[in-house]
């Protein structure tokens, strides 16, 4: 599993344009998340007093069976923040063959 998308303030990350497929692909995914946190982290990159809020993650398979593992806030800082993720996750997120809702990265326990 490769972790991806975990910004924080002060820390550089890629930004560019994001095709809107691929914004709105995102977004669907984290509508369906997966561990689920109590409370919420607000994003860093907005202030203390973000209205942006997310308390799961997400997870999406490439057609190599690479899985990715992404905190539910990753739409909202691709969409407000222009995050510009790998090339292999936009890859993976449009053209998936598992995603958080068929059960990856769930444990049996």
């Amino acid at each position: 599993m490769l972790n991806i998308g975990w910004l924080g303030e002060g820390k550089p990350f890629p930004a560019g344009p994001i095709s809107s497929e691929f914004r709105d692909a995102l977004r669907q995914l984290c509508e369906m998340p997966i561990l689920k946190h109590r409370g919420f982290h607000g994003c860093e990159l907005c202030g203390l007093r973000s209205p942006y809020v997310g308390n799961g993650q997400i997870r999406v398979k490439d057609q190599a069976g690479q899985v990715f593992a992404a905190p539910t806030m990753v739409s909202q800082y691709v969409e407000i923040h222009e995050y510009q993720p790998s090339d292999v996750l936009i890859e993976a997120a449009l053209n998936s063959i598992g995603t958080s809702a068929d059960g990856l990265g769930k444990s049996n326990a």
